[in-house]
């Protein structure tokens, strides 16, 4: 396993593991001509005959040209989980919202406006070349569900991205159709879990509205973040568990009672592990219609999709709207991808 030890650093550290060994290397400044070659030399002694590309966040251009051919390896199969390879932001998101993949130099504008990823000095044009240049060259282009696939196809027309989702066995697919619901009083609160780190692309600022408004409003809802977020005031006002071991979620899933787990994602996930735990912890489930979302919870009950363009009112109606359901009271539909708001 080959990872940078600091974005942008040229450090590298390699991780080799055999049926009896674990060793780790560090290579001081990779992206000289000699490092690849030095690389490759010790792919060779390594014997290694496949390569998979899972991340290039942290690595110089220099090392995305090696890769992209200028190391004598086995052409790479590539697994998209992010768009680093349409921008250095990853996640696609500006200003608050999804940028939908605008022109060039709109994203030149926009990581002036906000230089908080490496670009290397890189404009969007020479930074989309790099990334079609290494998808080109890979073996094959992996993506864990339609949309990411689309997403990146839209851009790169003349790659074949290929979609396979993550596997899972047909048990664990039929287990994880099954929804487990919770009956509540009528002066109970429906608890909300959003599971993970909750960042501003996550919906964190738009969960602080939320919580405000809950707060102002007395309104029988219950948030609770499993993970941890990038919002003070959030943090202020609902119960934040804080960072766990991947072992302990479903257990704090149900210590904390969540009747529902919401995604309010902001950017396109690609596939969206967190909804995967939510899943497995056989949930109702209330998501936005970015991303990978709406095809993992099709046909699936007690599962809607909200626009992720909706504003925090229209995110509790739907969360009102779902704990009448819980309550008895309620005439919204338990089907599948029901479009609660618009």
């Amino acid at each position: 396993m080959l990872s940078p030890r600091v974005e942008g650093s040229g450090v590298l550290d390699l991780r080799i593991r055999t049926h009896d060994k674990d060793v780790s290397y560090t290579i001081p400044s990779c992206g000289a001509s000699e490092d690849g070659q030095f690389l490759a030399h010790l792919a060779a002694l390594a014997n290694v005959t496949a390569v998979e590309i899972h991340s290039l966040v942290g690595f110089t251009p220099e090392m995305w040209r090696l890769l992209s051919g200028g190391l004598d390896l086995p052409r790479a199969d590539f697994y998209v989980h992010d768009y680093h390879t349409l921008c250095p932001r990853i996640n696609l998101f500006s200003q608050g919202r999804f940028c939908h993949v605008p022109g060039t130099d709109a994203c030149d504008t926009c990581l002036v406006a906000r230089p908080l990823a490496a670009t290397y000095g890189l404009p969007t044009e020479l930074w989309r070349q790099q990334g079609h240049d290494l998808l080109a060259h890979a073996r094959a282009v992996i993506a864990p569900s339609v949309d990411a696939q689309r997403r990146l196809q839209q851009t790169y027309t003349d790659i074949t991205v290929t979609m396979r989702g993550h596997e899972e066995s047909p048990a664990l697919t039929r287990r994880r159709q099954i929804v487990r619901t919770r009956q509540l009083d009528e002066h109970a609160p429906l608890v909300v879990g959003v599971i993970g780190g909750i960042s501003q692309e996550k919906g964190a600022n738009l969960l602080d509205e939320i919580s405000l408004l809950i707060e102002k409003r007395g309104l029988p809802i219950k948030l609770v973040v499993i993970g941890y977020t990038s919002s003070r005031d959030l943090a202020k006002r609902c119960i934040v568990t804080g960072r766990y071991e991947e072992d302990a979620l479903q257990q704090l899933i149900n210590e904390h009672g969540i009747g529902l787990a919401l995604f309010p994602a902001l950017w396109p996930e690609t596939y969206s592990y967190t909804l995967s735990a939510a899943l497995d912890a056989q949930l109702p489930i209330l998501a936005t219609d970015l991303g990978a979302f709406a095809e993992r919870l099709a046909e699936r009950p007690y599962s809607w999709i909200i626009s992720a363009d909706a504003s925090a009112d229209q995110f509790l109606a739907a969360m009102l709207a779902i704990r009448d359901l819980a309550t008895g009271n309620g005439n919204v539909s338990a089907e599948h991808n029901l479009a609660l708001i618009g």
